[in-house]
């Protein structure tokens, strides 16, 4: 019987999004400074101060103004098994199906979702400052076609969109989903990627 195998294609920021989106359901957002960018993301301003959230990152805060996102981990380190291929990983194998982790995936406009997200959760783990924050910080893509930028980046209109969100009475964990799930509309050609069938 042919097994039927799954790859996951995104980097380590899909585990790091699941695990941060409910540390984000804990927390109040305070009204967002101005980022290092210069870019201010408008939030509720009856927020409160952020606090450290429990599960999240014991270490101390890294300062806004020096983050950078941290490097996926080495598949080998975390202790994955090589999968027939030569090149994924199997995460879990359980009758005839085999779930894998490509670590090297096609730049794609998933890729360009993953990076993307990942520079948010990680900034909003590692900086503390809220997620108010962090989409004003992060590095706006300089074109339309984001998953061949060099660096991790969002789309201006995910910030514009998270915005108005957050504007409009929105939570910060309610205002990240509407950005990013379940119809991504500010990673260019996602929703024609999607469409399509793309691996």
């Amino acid at each position: 019987m042919v097994k039927a195998t799954y790859v996951l294609r995104l980097s380590s920021s899909l585990w790091c999004l699941l695990c941060c989106l409910l540390l984000a359901a804990c927390q109040d957002d305070a009204p967002p400074p101005t980022a290092p960018n210069g870019r201010t993301v408008t939030g509720d301003p009856s927020g409160s101060p952020s606090e450290a959230v429990p599960g999240a990152s014991v270490d101390a805060p890294v300062p806004l103004e020096t983050f950078a996102p941290e490097p996926p981990p080495d598949p080998a380190q975390l202790g994955l098994s090589v999968a027939s291929d030569g090149r994924t990983f199997v995460i879990e194998s359980a009758g005839d199906i085999e779930l894998r982790y490509d670590p090297a995936p096609t730049p794609s406009p998933m890729t360009a979702l993953a990076r993307c997200t990942d520079w948010l959760m990680q900034c909003f783990d590692r900086v503390q400052q809220g997620m108010d924050a962090c989409f004003g910080a992060v590095p706006p893509c300089g074109g339309e076609r984001p998953w061949e930028e060099a660096l991790a980046c969002c789309p201006e209109a995910c910030a514009t969109h998270y915005g108005e969100r957050r504007a409009e009475g929105r939570e910060p964990l309610q205002a990240f989903l509407d950005v990013f799930g379940p119809s991504v509309r500010c990673i260019p050609e996602y929703d024609r990627w999607l469409a399509e069938g793309r691996p």
